[in-house]
């Protein structure tokens, strides 16, 4: 195999190490952060669906005798 970089094995092996290692901790860092997102639409669309609900209309629909609730 054609060594351009000049590396011994060993410390080829040893960057790949912390290459798997660098992106390992980034992966899971990107899942936390969409994990997150998620969560918060899912919420959100869960309360204005429950506010929908319990005033009997649709997002800013009005209906007599509704109370402006700003979310």
């Amino acid at each position: 195999m054609n060594n351009p970089l000049g590396l011994s094995k060993t410390k080829f092996i040893e960057i790949l190490r912390d290459v798997k290692v660098l992106y390992e901790d980034n992966v899971e860092e990107v899942i936390r952060e969409n994990l997150v997102d998620v969560l918060k639409e899912l919420l959100q669309g869960a309360m204005k669906a429950k506010v929908a609900g319990y005033l009997k209309a649709r997002w800013y629909q009005h209906k007599k005798g509704n109370v402006n609730i700003c979310v």
